[in-house]
């Protein structure tokens, strides 16, 4: 089979309709890539596969099985949101609680009406 971009979006939307098909974070229905909660050793990423459409098709049949295997270790995200959990994996525990505090003191004084 030749591999081609219609190859690449179908096995992405099987893999898409196994996990939600939207953003399980915003709900996003489009631009989504599959995040995976933790690697096994079995696992290969992405940058490993060959760069074009064949190495794609390669990836997406690979994350399939993963799937398969066991869905729990994925989630569904929209670039937007997948950006912002990767960028949030580099903080420190510390950091990222004290961001979640002042998320939560700034929602407080919203709904408190002291702030806009």
């Amino acid at each position: 089979m030749k591999a081609t971009g219609a190859l690449v979006k179908k096995y992405q939307k099987e893999n898409f309709d196994k996990l939600g098909k939207s953003c399980f974070i915003c709900g996003k229905k489009s631009s989504l890539v599959v995040h995976h909660l933790y690697y096994l050793k079995s696992d290969k990423k992405y940058s490993q596969f060959a760069n074009g459409v064949h190495g794609k098709v390669l990836y997406q049949r690979h994350l399939a099985r993963c799937i398969a295997k066991n869905p729990t270790r994925f989630e569904l995200l929209c670039q937007g949101c997948h950006y912002a959990v990767e960028i949030h994996l580099r903080w420190r525990p510390k950091k990222l609680d004290n961001l979640m505090i002042v998320v939560g003191k700034t929602r407080m004084a919203k709904k408190a009406g002291i702030a806009h």
